[in-house]
This record gives structure tokens, sequence and C-alpha cells, in this order.
């Protein structure tokens, strides 16, 4: 073989070997980036049911709380460094996670149902989250040195009638707000500013009564007193921020959220409502079958870091307590020295009579009304709070529900369903640090 040719060929190995490396290295590089975009948006953050939710939806849920709470409580960007802020900021993970959840395991629940919300309503709900109303007010409040009470009620309305008959025929007039609020308003935070509140939201906090008032008027419009707890408002709706004119809304934007992203939470508060309206106006039976419980519960706190030794002391507790029982320890006693029930633990842990949906879900139904009187439960851990508890049924009988069971089960009715729904559903978050109740 010729000189040239050898050298040649030595060119063509080094050429082929080169252009191996460079393939192996580009396929190293983008099997590293590609593994690192399914970590950051593709791993799954839970399950609802059979669907996986993406660690991406997680991460922008969470980018909506913490910029959420950033306006809220006026925080600068770097007010992450403060150690209570931090912590907040930690338990704001947990937040997005279960809002996460809340939403995908009721439209899985809502596409079965044939109840998806349509466009239109999901808007309506958009506007009456996010959007911003600037709104002054009266506070008529009763006096509260009158005797009479239905008399105070009286003067105190009467007064509000006044403000408002004025203010409605002349409802632009800042010196007459200034005037009758200087003179009649009782809040005061706001009397001698003309009434006037700023620019609030549905997360200013406001009762129902005042919330509801604010939102039916139009820019401008004066109400009729409205009534709450704290006496006769008369409320004037002076103008309107959309929703992509608010603060929170720049935020969101330099945060790479956009209305999609709202769209998502209003969906889910919509869901929220229509459901919870739905369980609290649902039949009760009466009578029905109840029980008489008594319980013993035991704080589980998360397990982290930094509380594993008060994880293991509590798991230890539990322990301690069902070695009591099954050695014929009474049940009364164990309850009174170790539950953190503080409702029932000094009556032994008595909780009364419950119907089915007066208990947190269908599996602890369905297992303390198997038991016989006398008879203990499993051990349940309650979703909501990591707690662990055990019942004892004391008496089982069919008996006519009461005023106040009623209530009770309108009120818990929304709560027990949805636990029915994540039990239904498989609902199992997995997101690192978030995989516990």
């Amino acid at each position: 073989m010729a000189r040239w040719q050898r050298e040649r060929r030595q060119q063509f190995v080094y050429l082929t070997l080169f252009t191996a490396l460079l393939v192996f290295v580009i396929g190293l590089v983008g099997w590293a980036a590609a593994s690192s975009y399914y970590d950051a948006n593709l791993i799954p953050a839970a399950k609802v049911g059979d669907r996986a939710i993406p660690t991406r939806d997680f991460n922008r849920m969470f980018a909506f709380e913490k910029t959420r709470f950033f306006i809220q409580y006026g925080l600068q960007p770097g007010s992450e460094s403060d150690p209570q802020v931090a912590s907040a900021i930690q338990s704001l993970r947990k937040s997005a996670l279960d809002e996460l959840l809340v939403g995908e395991t009721l439209m899985t629940v809502a596409r079965a149902d044939n109840a998806v919300p349509s466009q239109a309503d999901i808007d309506t709900q958009l506007n009456h989250d996010f959007s911003e109303l600037h709104v002054r007010h009266i506070l008529v409040a009763p006096d509260a040195n009158e005797k009479d009470t239905a008399k105070a009620d009286a003067d105190a309305k009467a007064k509000a009638e006044d403000a408002a008959k004025q203010l409605k025929a002349d409802p632009k007039n800042d010196q007459l707000w200034k005037d009758l609020a200087a003179k009649d308003s009782t809040d005061t935070g706001t009397k001698d500013q003309g009434g006037d509140l700023g620019w609030v939201s549905v997360q200013s906090g406001f009762v129902k009564e005042f919330e509801d008032a604010m939102f039916a008027l139009k820019d401008g419009e004066v109400s009729d007193p409205v009534k709450s707890q704290f006496g006769y408002h008369v409320i004037q709706r002076i103008e309107t921020r959309g929703v992509t004119d608010t603060p929170l809304y720049s935020s969101l934007r330099a945060s790479g959220l956009n209305l999609a992203d709202l769209r998502l939470v209003s969906r889910s508060a919509l869901l929220q409502k229509t459901y919870t309206d739905k369980a609290k106006n649902a039949p009760i039976a009466s009578p029905q079958d109840q029980v008489h419980l008594a319980d013993i519960v035991i704080n589980i706190p998360t397990p982290t870091s930094s509380n594993l030794q008060d994880y293991a002391t509590a798991q230890k507790k539990i322990t301690d307590v069902l070695t009591a029982l099954n050695n014929g320890q009474d049940f009364a006693e164990v309850a009174k020295a170790n539950s953190e029930d503080t409702v029932t633990k000094d009556s032994g842990g008595d909780m009364g009579w419950l119907t089915r949906g007066m208990l947190p879900n269908k599996t602890i139904a369905d297992d303390v009304f198997a038991k016989n009187a006398g008879e203990r439960s499993d051990q349940h851990s309650l979703n909501t709070s990591g707690n662990v508890v055990i019942y004892k049924v004391l008496e089982k009988a069919s008996k006519d529900v009461t005023d106040d069971q009623k209530k009770k089960i309108q009120d818990g009715a929304y709560d027990l369903w949805y636990a029915d729904q994540q039990m239904r559903l498989n609902v199992v978050p997995l997101v690192p640090g978030l995989e516990f109740p």
C-alpha cells in the first residue's frame, strides 16, 4: 500500500471516530435535556383516577398561589429569605397541590355527570373572582347602649335609609359622601375618608352580604341599606378594574402565567359551588339508623427532616393506645389520657349520636355501622387533618334526625361527598414531601 493511501486511510478512521464521538455527545446532551424537561414538566405530581397530572400544572398553580400571597401581603421579591415567609411559601406548595387536586377531581366527576361548565359560566366566575371594585360605604350600627334591641335596629335602619335616599339622588357628590360618612358612619376606618374602601375584591374578606351587594351593583350605583352582622351598609360601586387591569394579573404575567391559569382556578371555584349546593340540598331522611360513638384522635404530623422525632412519637402513641385497648383498659379512660380531640376528650371521647352523613367519609361510616354496640372500629386516617382516629360504638338505634343534626349534615355534606370522590377515584398526591395528607 502506498504511503498516500495509508495516510488517507488514517484520516478516514480519525474522521469516523470523531463523527461517532460527536454523535454520542450530542445524544448524551439531548438525553440530559429531555430528562430535565421530563422531571420539570411531565413527571406526575398526582394521579386522579387513571389520569396523571404533570408537574408543570403543579408548578403553575404554585406560582399562582405564591404570586397572590406576595400581592396580598405587599411582599417584595427576595422576601423568601425571611424565615417566616419561607415557611409560609412551603405551606403554599401544599395549598397549590390541594387546589390542583380539587380542580381535577371535580372535573373528572363533572365529565361523568355531563356537567362541565360552559366557557361563558367560567368567564362570569373569572370576573367575579379576579376583577377589582372601587367601593365606598356608610355603615350604621345599632346603638349598643340602647336596651331595646329592636328599637336600636329600627333606628339604625332608618338612618341608613335616609343616607341611601340622599346618595341615590346625587351619587357622584363626593362632599355629600364625606359629610354623611363623618356624621353617620360607625366604620372608624373609613368615616373620615368619605367611606372610601379603595380597590377591593373577593380576597378582601368582606362578609357575604356586603360582597354580594357590591358585585350586584353597576358602576356608580348606590345600594339600598344592606344588613350584616355589623349593621346597615349603604354601598356605592364607583368603578371596576377588569381582570387584566389588576396588579395581581400584572404580577402573574411577570411570573409566566396568563388568563388560562386563572380560568382553571375559577372553573374549580364554580364546580365547588355547584357540588356544594347539590350536596347541601340533598334530602335528609328521618328517622334513620344512627350510632352513639366515642373517639380517640391522635395527631400525626407530616414527616419532614425537621420533625421526624415528632412523627415517631405520634406513631408510638398510637401503638401505646392500641396496646392499652387490647389489654382491656376502658376506652373512655384511654381517651381522657391520650385523645387530642379537644371537644370530646374530657367526656371520654363521647361524640353523641351520629348519622352516616355526620361521619368523615364512607369508609368510616361503613365500618362503624357494621360494628355492634361495645365494639371498636378499625384505625382510620382523617385525610383533611392528618389525624388518626379510633371509634367505639356505644349504642345503635333508628332515631329521628334533629334540627341540629340536619344542620351538621348540611354543613358537612360537601366535604363528605368530596372525600368519597377522592377515595372512589383513588386520588394520590406524588409531589415529593407532599405525599401525605
